[in-house]
């Protein structure tokens, strides 16, 4: 708990991301008032329920917990296993369902272009894939983050991918789940695309969706202010349910 009484915020990285992915997010909720935990342990796990038990170390008794991407996937599991301690969900382009052949094709496809090419081309190019406007990007801010997928490493790239393919449906977990859930998605999201976070709306017994006009799947990083308002009102309505103060979702 933070001095002023907040619960922390755990941020779950995606795909060879580390806390650099969230450096837009983290000052904004600091300035809230919430401690930030981003954890980096997991990385070399072989499996997305490994990935979640390593975490699942660093939970406190109750935080906030949002998942970017595969950090979504890694949520879903935790919601499976751990969800007596995590206060509210904020589900970030990202999907409940386990992976379909055509983003399986396309994940391989990506791990040959890293060994063809390098992780620093290769990453870059599926950096600007991701976003709906790259050249809205600061060129600073897309460099670092190139350089983080080269500081994770190939190794990294490739068991991560792996352990996405091979995910569980989460479905029926964040189905179950009964605190507040957001969901936020980039409009223009190709990878996760709005049709996968809508499902998660539909089967979620207390959420709130928000799609971000403008936004692909790096909406983050591409709408900093809006994904920011978005997580702001998420952790709002969590710490009033907390307080006992039951707000009403959006249809």
């Amino acid at each position: 708990m933070s001095a002023g009484g907040k619960q922390p915020v755990m941020l779950i990285p995606g795909l060879q991301c580390d806390r650099r992915v969230w450096q837009l997010q983290i000052p904004f909720l600091e300035a809230l008032g919430h401690e930030v935990i981003v954890p980096e342990e997991h990385f070399a796990a072989q499996s997305i329920a490994e990935m979640a038990e390593i975490i699942a170390c660093r939970l406190p008794e109750k935080v906030h917990v949002a998942g970017w991407s595969m950090g979504g996937y890694i949520l879903c599991r935790l919601l499976e296993t751990h969800a007596e301690r995590i206060t509210s969900v904020a589900m970030i382009a990202t999907s409940a369902q386990p992976e379909n052949a055509r983003r399986t094709v396309e994940r391989r496809a990506a791990m040959i272009a890293a060994r063809q090419v390098g992780m620093a081309r290769a990453y870059r190019a599926s950096l600007e894939a991701c976003c709906f406007r790259p050249d809205n990007v600061p060129p600073a801010l897309m460099d670092d983050l190139v350089a983080m997928g080269v500081d994770m490493g190939m190794d990294t790239f490739f068991s991560q991918q792996a352990a996405i393919i091979a995910r569980k449906d989460g479905r029926s977990a964040l189905a179950a789940y009964q605190g507040p859930v957001t969901i936020i998605c980039g409009e223009r999201d190709t990878v996760t695309p709005p049709e996968l976070s809508r499902e998660m709306h539909a089967i979620s017994a207390r959420s709130r969706l928000t799609m971000i006009p403008e936004a692909g799947h790096n909406a983050p990083i591409e709408q900093a202010d809006a994904v920011n308002a978005a997580l702001g009102a998420w952790l709002a309505e969590g710490t009033a349910e907390r307080d006992g103060v039951r707000v009403a979702t959006a249809p």
